[in-house]
């Protein structure tokens, strides 16, 4: 005798059915638990879609099947909702740091490659070094910040060093400054210090961004608040968007470190 498990349901256990029945709509109910109004939107039109879709299958289907089907989809809800975990949103890759005292700076070393093929190029073909620093806004004497490289004045940011666009006033950008070629002779690393002009009154900012591989290694960077030095790494993983290149004529550019 052959039976036909499509059609002919009378014969079945209906508990088994309303137990299965029963699990579906709790493997729903366990779909919307959910941490946000946005995941309870989405999970809600999965788990009716999918749980309809499971109702109507195993209506056709033994009350074995369609009980074992059932706890499979609860089982899978509960675990979405254990092994999913709120996730904290990565560190930007951009920040700032404000300098609002006269008595802060922000300090960052850098070890020129001079060993490297790539750093000899551009140096016997005459290239020119510059330090790029990340700024917010147009700074000009005396609301600016003032370039020292290994103990010597190199310069006061101003509008004629902006380099790069600038869609609005109060945007981020770098200032191209040129620094002496002599000012590498006898010197395994340069030490850059951004701070204030002494005659600034409103806080300044300098950028700031993550990074993977600075030349003097992770604390490359450094800020003393006006009390003690800290170290960017420590709290956004990264250092301040200072920069040397050496360029051509041309605007050829052999390298660029940090």
């Amino acid at each position: 005798m052959v039976i036909d498990l499509r059609v002919n349901s009378t014969g079945w256990n209906p508990r088994l059915i309303m137990v299965a029945r029963g699990i579906t709509v709790a493997a729903i109910a366990v779909q919307l638990v959910a941490p946000t109004f946005e995941a309870i939107v989405s999970r809600l039109t999965f788990a009716i879609i999918f749980g309809i879709g499971a109702l109507v299958i195993a209506g056709r289907s033994a009350p074995v099947v369609q009980l074992a089907g059932a706890s499979t989809y609860l089982a899978a809800s509960i675990a979405m909702n254990v092994i999913a975990r709120p996730v904290a949103d990565p560190p930007s890759t951009l920040w700032g740091q404000i300098i609002d005292d006269t008595r802060q700076e922000v300090v960052h070393r850098i070890i020129p490659p001079y060993g490297t093929r790539q750093w000899q190029q551009g140096w016997v073909s005459d290239g020119q070094p510059f330090i790029y620093v990340c700024a917010r806004g147009r700074l000009e004497p005396p609301e600016t910040l003032v370039l020292t490289v290994n103990g010597s004045a190199i310069s006061a940011l101003n509008p004629s060093q902006m380099f790069g666009p600038r869609p609005q006033p109060e945007s981020v950008g770098f200032y191209r400054i040129s620094v002496p070629r002599d000012l590498f002779s006898g010197s395994p690393a340069l030490d850059i210090h951004v701070r204030p002009d002494e005659r600034a009154t409103k806080p300044l900012e300098i950028c700031g961004t993550i990074t993977a591989r600075p030349t003097a290694g992770l604390e490359s960077s450094q800020f003393f608040d006006g009390a003690s030095w800290n170290s960017p790494w420590a709290t956004r993983k990264g250092r301040f968007q200072i920069e040397l290149r050496l360029e051509g004529p041309g605007g050829h550019v052999f390298g660029a470190w940090y």
